[in-house]
């Protein structure tokens, strides 16, 4: 029998007769299409923004250019400082994509020089004067889309050096001197196209100093801005970081392995370069603050250790020898005081320091001990004022302080105690402004600050109150909080989750994808404090969870989808702390999970749907502590999970869902120690694997039969107490694929049959590799080199194979689901350096990524998490911008994948055999394919049922997974109880939701098989 669907109807042919019925008919029930935001479910405006948070303030030619964000994302505007004249300058990137960088230098002639991006050219060197007429690009060094990305952007002598790469050098140093034919490069420090990775870049002297990371690993480099002058001054273990100047030298820190990361110096000799002193045991973080006279002031940070009285992030001087290397402890008790840099004032260095009794004040030094005192206790008897850095403005310095009075707002000092004074209280009250990013052209300071209406937006000051005002609000349409959604979990054709809608808190929520169906299921905790539901889990035709009402505390839930169906199951202890079970596990007729009842602590539990079968299986560490129970795992007819009774540590453990059958399996760490860390269960070749250590070879995989005898270490990977850190073998034809570290090359991708023998790296890869994602035959992994790679395999050398680049994947489980009976097809998050985190979908073969949902359009990313399949629809949680963090859909079918899948369970009669639905071949458009019946009585009448949506429909005592309206074709089986039926749809069905399902006619009484779920791929 045939069976043809097409737009313009479905034609069922039998024994020569055809019935056509109406495509209109079909569709009475709306389809999603596309991505959407479902319900914007938390509409309260948020407080805290629209703001433009405007930034990198800087003078040019009559005016000042700073940074901003509006609707058409971070962009750069400029103000002559009234407001009439501050407007957007340029939107580099149309549309809400942000065309600005951060790095800016200035030249000689007052223009400003600038990285930006635009849709045609990539991120390129741009400059300004303040005019748009005067904004060009000074060079488009990689034509088209990509750009050269200009960054480390610094002046020096006259012009700007720069790092930026093209396609024949990679990343290299250049210059300009703001003109296209002035724009060169200054030297190609690693030959060939595979750059040197330029930075951090700092001025000191007459030399550029910076760092280089070459094919032999980082160095030291300095540079008078010719090519001849441009060196290697030293190889370095690792990148430098936190340039600082100092007297023509230049100061850094660098994470040694041996010393960890420490203070060094060079004076642009390889003898001279050098750390300068290992301060602590570890790493003392170090972080150069200011010069004064021949001192340069940093911070460290001191562990404790029986010979130092001492602790935390000190103050530190040094004239770059270690004898003149020390400590500032003006006086007894200077303990912990996390220096910051406030300004410099002559040769004094103003810093906030927390010192007992003024808290975070104000303070003075000249790199002695008697020279840093305290200069202004700001907010006497209080935490202190908290100084933030300033700007020098006329000959004071401007920063912002709290008096305890005021709020933060804006003060000044010329480095006196009584010159320290309130320079401006622009928001009266306790509050405070809290003005940030100070920037001063001469005549006038810029800052952003918030005025608690408008948000943090541009504003500009003489010094007096008259002469300060907000010169825009440049951000403008408001947007809402975000609800949240959470624990999504498919409950028959809808998605549950938590939501906070601001009005209730955090309840259980419903939706079928469309806004109308997406709703409050119930207010469990009336009010707004919210019983935040959680550990959702479908079992038995309900969907179980905990939750707390305000009254039980945080008890074992049910739930039908209706408020009328949802329910408190089971009260594990009296009063408002609840059981708070969790860790739900399925098997078979039984819910395992952990609870405490109060009395023996958080243990493994068991249910079988009723409250008399609710019970405690055993008590793993006697008496009211916690046993730790953690990573819970099905496999075969038992659960697996790691415990703790409080005497052999945390070991393997099992139960069958009874009392007697619930216990150890195996101390595999003898004695106190635990065995199992972070074991991540998974099921192999008929056993249990899992990582574990046995106290002599590290992490390392083991494997179970369920017996203390079949309980063996798999392979010491990593010879010797060193751990391989073998994570998660997934299965795919017959092998098994995980990622493990034998000492050699990092993570590699290893393959085994289940033998020690035939355990081996299969497919070797110079980067670590990381996130195995089981395909069913396939497997989807992720290579981390500078890019992340997604690879897909089949298990066999021949058909691994590259997916895609991105600059960064999510492989986790909040990140990724492969989509059940799609033939692997994988829907992820990953960011591509274009569109930012976003969904992403791959059907495994090469090239095969494809954006899935731009939510939030252009360089934004929504970040999206929870991706969740109901039906034909991908569910996410994800922020565009402008409802906050919300429920998301798209439709399978608009993404062109398929979905074929059994869906629910059969009913059997005849002999206790339930029918089977299963279909050769996959539901693509214009792709035969046969849906097969089996298992059937013989020579039985039957019908094929399909319809448009799913339901859920109790018949005769059998369940009907298809909805009304229905159609059906009679058939008989054949005499082995089957029947085949071919099917092909046409492209104009692609992406159309089918359920089908046989139900028999059985002598004892009606069977039917589970439904087949699809989704019709293009």
């Amino acid at each position: 029998m045939n069976l043809e669907i097409s737009r313009v109807g479905i034609m069922k042919c039998l024994s020569g007769h055809c019935l056509w019925i109406t495509w209109t008919l079909l569709f009475a029930s709306p389809v999603v299409q596309g991505q959407s935001l479902v319900r914007d479910i938390n509409t309260t405006p948020d407080p805290t923004i629209p703001e433009s948070i405007p930034g990198f303030f800087q003078p040019t030619l009559g005016s000042t250019l700073f940074t901003a964000t509006n609707s058409q994302g971070r962009e750069l505007w400029v103000s002559d400082g009234t407001t009439s004249g501050t407007s957007l300058l340029k939107d580099f990137y149309e549309g809400p994509t942000s065309g600005m960088g951060y790095d800016f230098a200035t030249l000689p002639s007052g223009e400003v020089l600038f990285s930006a991006t635009t849709a045609q050219d990539g991120a390129e060197l741009w400059k300004s004067d303040g005019t748009l007429a005067g904004t060009l690009m000074v060079r488009n060094i990689v034509p088209g889309p990509v750009g050269s990305s200009p960054d480390e952007i610094t002046e020096f002598q006259g012009q700007v050096f720069f790092s930026a790469a093209d396609a024949n050098h990679g990343e290299e140093l250049w210059k300009t001197d703001g003109t296209d034919a002035g724009t060169v490069m200054v030297k190609d420090l690693n030959p060939g196209p595979g750059g040197s990775t330029i930075g951090p870049i700092v001025v000191s002297g007459s030399h550029l100093f910076f760092g280089a990371l070459l094919s032999g690993g980082w160095e030291l480099w300095m540079s008078d801005g010719t090519e001849p002058g441009t060196v290697s001054v030293a190889s370095l273990p690792d990148q430098p970081a936190k340039l600082f100047a100092f007297h023509g030298s230049v100061v850094f820190t660098v994470d040694d392995p041996f010393f960890d990361e420490e203070l060094w110096i060079s004076d642009g000799t390889a003898a001279g370069t050098g750390m300068i002193l290992d301060i602590t045991e570890g790493s003392s973080r170090p972080t150069p603050l200011g010069v004064a006279g021949n001192l340069l002031l940093f911070s460290a940070t001191i562990n404790h250790s029986a010979t130092q009285d001492f602790e935390g992030e000190e103050l530190w001087a040094t004239d770059g020898t270690a004898a003149g290397t020390s400590m500032i402890n003006s006086r007894p008790g200077f303990r912990d005081v996390e220096p910051s840099v406030v300004g410099i004032v002559g040769n004094q260095v103003l810093l906030a320091l927390s010192q007992t009794p003024e808290g975070r004040e104000l303070w003075t030094s000249d790199g002695t001990a008697a020279g840093t005192q305290l200069l202004a206790d700001i907010f006497p008897g209080g935490p202190g004022s908290v100084p933030s850095t300033g700007v020098m403005h006329g000959g004071d310095l401007y920063f912002i302080a709290d008096n305890g009075t005021q709020g933060r707002e804006l003060w000044r000092t010329d480095g006196t105690t009584i010159g320290t004074q309130l320079a401006l209280d622009i928001v009266p009250g306790s509050v405070g402004s809290n003005p940030g990013q100070l920037a001063s052209d001469g005549s006038l300071f810029y800052f952003a600050m918030n005025d608690g209406v408008t948000g943090s937006e541009p504003w500009v000051s003489d010094g007096t109150a008259a002469g300060t005002l907000q010169l825009a609000d440049a951000f403008g349409p408001a947007v809402s909080l975000n609800s949240d959604p959470a624990d999504l979990i498919q409950y028959k054709n809808s998605v549950l989750f938590e939501a906070d809608d601001a009005i209730h808190g955090e309840e259980l929520w419903i939706s079928d994808g469309s806004e109308v169906g997406t709703q409050m299921v119930t207010d469990l905790n009336p009010g707004s404090e919210g019983s935040f539901p959680n550990n959702m889990i479908e079992w038995k035709g309900l969907t179980w969870f905990t939750a707390n009402d305000g009254v039980n505390g945080y008890e074992l839930w049910t739930t039908d989808g209706t408020e009328a169906g949802t329910q408190m199951f089971y009260e594990f202890q009296q009063g408002l702390l609840g059981g708070s079970p969790s860790q739900f596990t399925r098997l078979d007729d039984f819910l395992v999970f952990t609870a405490d009842d109060g009395t023996h602590g958080d243990e493994i539990w068991v249910t079988d749907g009723t409250v008399a079968g609710t019970q405690m299986l055993l008590d793993v560490r006697p008496g009211s502590s916690d046993s730790s129970i953690f990573w819970t795992h099905a496999h075969q007819d038992h659960v697996y999970f790691a415990a703790n009774d409080g005497t052999l540590g945390k070991e393997l453990y099992k139960t069958d869902g009874t009392p007697a059958g619930t216990g150890l399996v195996k101390d595999i760490a003898p004695g106190s120690p635990s065995g199992l860390q972070s074991p991540l269960f998974t099921s192999f070749d008929g056993d249990l694997f899992f990582t574990a250590n046995d106290g002599s070879t590290g992490d390392e995989l083991w494997r179970s039969d369920g017996t203390e005898a079949g309980t063996q270490l798999f392979l010491d990977l990593w010879p010797g107490p060193d751990s391989s850190q073998a994570r998660g073998v997934q299965e795919v034809n017959g092998w098994g694929l995980f990622a493990a570290n034998d000492g050699a090359n990092g993570y590699d991708l290893w393959r085994t049959d289940g033998t020690a023998a035939n355990t081996t790296k299969y497919f070797p890869l110079s980067n670590d590799v990381y996130g195995v994602i089981d395909a069913g035959d396939r497997a989807y992994f992720i290579e981390n080199s500078s890019q992340d790679i997604l690879w897909n395999t089949d298990g066999t050398a021949a058909n691994t194979h590259v997916v895609a680049s991105f600059d960064w994947i999510d492989g986790g489980s909040t990140g990724s689901i492969v989509v059940p009976g799609s033939g692997g097809h994988l829907l992820f998050r990953a960011d591509d350096g274009i569109s930012g985190r976003e969904v992403w979908s791959s059907d495994g073969s090469p090239a095969s990524a494809n954006l899935a949902a731009d939510v939030a359009v252009g360089g934004e990313e929504s970040f999206p998490y929870h991706i969740t399949r109901v039906g034909d629809k991908i569910f996410f949680v994800a922020d565009d911008a402008v409802h906050g963090r919300e429920l998301h859909a798209i439709s399978m079918g608009d993404l062109g994948e398929f979905v074929n899948e059994p869906l629910g369970t059969g009913c059997s009669k005849s002999g206790g055999v339930i029918p089977q639905i299963s279909t050769v071949g996959d539901p693509i458009a214009s792709s035969p394919f046969d849906l097969r019946l089996t298992d059937a009585a013989p020579l039985t009448r039957t019908f094929l049922l399909f319809s448009f949506e799913q339901e859920f429909l109790n018949f005769k005592g059998c369940t009907l997974y298809v909805n009304w309206p229905f159609y059906w074709v009679p058939f008989q089986t054949d005499a082995n109880g089957e029947f085949s039926l071919n099917l092909e749809f046409l492209p104009e069905v692609a992406g159309i939701p089918l359920y089908f399902q046989f139900v028999v006619l059985d002598p004892a009484g009606i069977a039917t098989t589970p439904a087949q779920e699809m989704v019709v791929g293009s």
